[in-house]
């Protein structure tokens, strides 16, 4: 397994084995969690898994198409976890 480091929604293209299967939090949350290694907080509004052979990096584009508000300024961030 490898864990990461959070991310901020905008910088998940450069989220380490992005194209793996894998478990991924998403947090909405005012800290500046940005690149600080891998916690459980409470701001975590989100959690999935994937087995897609296209990895998170593939999951991460269908939420990026969704309706959802995933790249205002308040503080989207991401981590993944590889399985």
């Amino acid at each position: 397994m490898h864990n990461s480091e959070w991310f901020k929604w905008s910088e998940r293209k450069s989220i380490p084995f992005k194209n793996e299967p894998g478990v991924y939090f998403i947090a909405y949350t005012a800290l500046n969690i940005n690149r600080q290694p891998f916690d459980i907080i409470e701001d975590i509004v989100y959690v999935g898994v994937t087995i897609s052979k296209k990895g998170i990096d593939n999951r991460l584009n269908q939420f990026s198409t969704s309706n959802l508000p995933l790249s205002n300024s308040h503080g989207i961030h991401f981590l993944e976890l590889s399985i």
